[in-house]
């Protein structure tokens, strides 16, 4: 291997495995303290932004990742609905479980490479556009949250919010 190539690697597994953990602790922590009167999954956001930067494939793994602490909350008994769904079929509950993270991060993966080819922004390399990604993630954030406009001087991530926020 060639060092670029290991060096990428390099990235790809630390970037994964960072994410990893965020899915692990984001599904845990919403486990325990639920939000009322339905449940909010935290833990699609970095699946998706895995599936991003790294592909589809890292997208399905990632997903996998997070049906496999669905699955074991389930077993436990932290989830009620997914302990009952566990009881009445373990085989049902693995396959729906494994099939639902497996398709979101593998879809969301597909649909940013889909994506990827029609906006201006993600035409450059990889690794000019990933920190361009998660600058967009939170400036999307005040776009949605503040009642100015997002689009100013300097920003960072300003093509990019181009496309989602009007003046």
């Amino acid at each position: 291997m060639s060092k670029t190539n290991t060096k990428s690697n390099v990235f790809r597994i630390t970037g994964l495995s960072i994410l990893t953990a965020i899915i692990i602790v984001l599904q845990v922590v919403t486990t325990y303290f639920p939000t009322k009167p339905f449940a909010i999954t935290l833990a699609l956001i970095p699946i998706v932004i895995g599936a991003a930067l790294y592909g589809a494939g890292a997208g399905a793994y990632l997903g996998g990742v997070f049906s496999a602490v669905v699955i074991f909350m389930c077993i436990i008994g932290a989830d009620l609905g997914g302990a009952m769904v566990w009881n009445a079929n373990p085989f049902l509950c693995v396959l729906v479980c494994m099939l639902k993270g497996v398709a979101a991060g593998f879809v969301s993966g597909l649909v940013f490479k889909a994506l990827s080819k029609k906006t201006p922004c993600w035409r450059q390399p990889r690794r000019q556009c990933s920190p361009r990604l998660l600058t967009q993630a939170f400036s999307l954030s005040e776009c949605f949250c503040s009642s100015s406009p997002c689009l100013k001087p300097g920003r960072a991530a300003a093509t990019c919010c181009t496309m989602l926020c009007s003046q």
